[in-house]
């Protein structure tokens, strides 16, 4: 398990407002982390405890009927997933507009340019705000095969069972004469400031939920193989039958010709 405590600092904030939190996200090593469309928030003054059990995702290829790339592996925010793919999408579009775009990529394999401040105030800002609206309007997409984003082929999800539980003042006051002097806070600045985090796998294993085709060619091979093999053994067996008669009725036929000559 993972144990943080997390310190938010209201004081280096000019306006505080009410959205003093943290974000956290769990993801894969080889991904870029985004937390736009995932992972939780956490906000000062409570412990939580978050247990992951990852789930991993095998989906078939185009040639196999199924909805992935395998030639999409990775791109240069690490391995392929959605959100890597959105995001180069994004920073086509901006270097197409402006020249450059908002920062660079981990692996910068387009040699793109990092926008100055001039150049996000003149055009980078507008071209940001303009993909966001296409993203959610495909009917006003300029570059539509630029969203057409399959899934990866290969994907480890990790599912988060949150349980949350208030600090108390009694951990408060404890937390004051341990460390009110280094951090000058008072016992309810510790409230208002820190978050515990414990972060645990819930499970030592890994699910494993893989996409296989539901009939292929050799499902095919064997229904004809099948079907040839009924049809060619009742023939057999017809003309095992039919012989059988040809010869039944030969012997009565003889045998009723020497009756009668006798």
């Amino acid at each position: 398990a993972i144990y943080l405590r997390l310190n938010v600092n209201r004081r280096d904030y000019a306006d505080n407002g009410d959205e003093v939190l943290f974000h956290v996200a769990v993801h894969h090593h080889t991904q870029y982390s985004v937390t736009r469309n995932t992972g939780i928030q956490i906000s000062p003054g409570f412990k939580y405890k978050i247990g992951v059990r990852p789930v991993e995702r095998v989906e078939l290829d185009f040639s196999e009927g199924g909805r992935c790339n395998k030639s999409l592996a990775s791109n240069s925010y690490g391995a392929y997933d959605l959100e890597s793919c959105h995001m180069e999408c994004r920073d086509r579009i901006l270097n197409q507009k402006c020249g450059c775009i908002n920062w660079q990529p981990p692996i910068n394999t387009r040699n793109y340019t990092t926008c100055t401040l001039r150049q996000v105030h003149d055009c980078g800002f507008l071209a940001y705000t303009q993909f966001v609206r296409d993203e959610s309007d495909p009917t006003q997409r300029s570059n539509p095969e630029c969203y057409e984003c399959p899934v990866p082929c290969n994907n480890t999800i990790y599912n988060l069972q949150t349980t949350t539980t208030a600090l108390s003042k009694e951990w408060a006051r404890k937390k004051y004469l341990k460390e009110g002097a280094r951090f000058n806070y008072t016992a309810d600045d510790f409230l208002d400031n820190f978050v515990v985090l414990e972060v645990y796998f819930t499970d030592m294993y890994i699910d494993k939920v893989q996409q296989i085709p539901a009939y292929n060619f050799g499902n095919l091979l064997a229904d004809v193989g099948g079907f040839m093999g009924l049809f060619l053994g009742a023939s057999i067996f017809t003309f095992i039958e039919l012989g059988s008669k040809i010869i039944n009725s030969f012997y009565k036929y003889s045998k009723s010709g020497d009756d009668d000559m006798s």
